[in-house]
């Protein structure tokens, strides 16, 4: 209660903390279960002021580590943080060394279970022109929603993917669409084939990954150098994968040899060294096709 009003007067004097160690005792205090210095992290992030100079002075996201054995409640803090558009304005790029992917999925996953699968509370992330962190931080999270929840993350990724012609001018992030799709081979191990395919559909011409692209991860080059590359990666290397997984579907195997037929028809040798894999599975099941 005497750090609690020391943190009051300091607060109620300064308008704000003095200085960024009044901030981590609160966290500290927080780590301790002290309800009161919640309320006054919580009030903190509706003042103005220390919105405007937290990236600078105080520093809220650098200290989420501190109650990292309470996820719920750093997920409270960072979705009070995203909310703020004064806030939103001030960060930047500047997230610091935390992992918000890791927090926000947590959060969103214990939310999710709260509200028996609706993911609507997401929406307001996404709503008119989204800054791109918005966007990767909710697909991102959709990796491990799905695992519970598959018909409902996909009614949600179809809502949001079905009125864009590019997803890639969307979702910017080549693994965040490579995500995507890892969502897709998630569905089709669960017997959502059909909904898988409608997926694989929206990435079939996907720019990643780049033939011209430089550096140790250019996979085509490795392949025309004669590189062994056995890795599975990029947006459309990940395809054949999830149509490896439906091939064992009689009713599906005709649509899902159409795709494979389009995912190797590419300049890519990597992405055709990818698509050689469900190849192999149609063959052994061509008199599927003959049916």
């Amino acid at each position: 209660d005497d750090l609690i009003y020391l943190i009051n007067t300091d607060i109620e004097k300064f308008k704000v903390p003095s200085n960024i160690f009044v901030v981590i005792l609160l966290f500290e205090l927080m780590k301790r279960k002290n309800l009161k210095a919640k309320e006054i992290i919580f009030g903190l992030l509706e003042n103005e002021k220390y919105c405007e100079y937290d990236s600078f002075n105080y520093k809220t996201l650098d200290h989420l580590h501190i109650i990292e054995n309470d996820s719920e409640l750093q997920g409270e803090i960072l979705f009070k943080l995203l909310d703020s558009k004064l806030w939103m304005k001030k960060l930047g790029k500047n997230t610091g060394s935390i992992d918000l992917h890791h927090i926000f999925t947590s959060y969103t996953l214990a939310k999710v279970k709260a509200a028996n699968g609706n993911l609507g509370f997401l929406d307001n992330f996404l709503e008119k022109e989204p800054l791109d962190l918005f966007v990767n931080l909710v697909f991102k999270s959709l990796i491990k929603v799905v695992e519970i929840y598959p018909k409902e993350v996909f009614s949600f990724i179809r809502k949001k993917l079905e009125p864009i012609e590019k997803v890639e001018n969307f979702i910017k992030d080549d693994h965040i669409r490579q995500q995507i799709v890892e969502v897709s081979h998630v569905l089709a191990t669960n017997g959502m084939g059909k909904e898988a395919l409608w997926i694989v559909d929206r990435f079939l011409l996907d720019p990643d990954p780049r033939i011209d692209d430089e550096g140790d991860f250019n996979y085509h080059k490795k392949i025309e150098t004669g590189e062994d590359t056995f890795i599975v990666t990029s947006v459309r290397g990940r395809i054949p994968w999830v149509l490896q997984k439906l091939t064992i579907n009689k009713e599906l195997i005709n649509e899902t040899f159409i795709r494979v037929k389009k995912i190797i028809e590419t300049d890519n040798l990597y992405v055709i060294q990818q698509g050689i894999v469900p190849l192999i599975e149609i063959v052994a099941r061509k008199k599927w096709l003959e049916e």
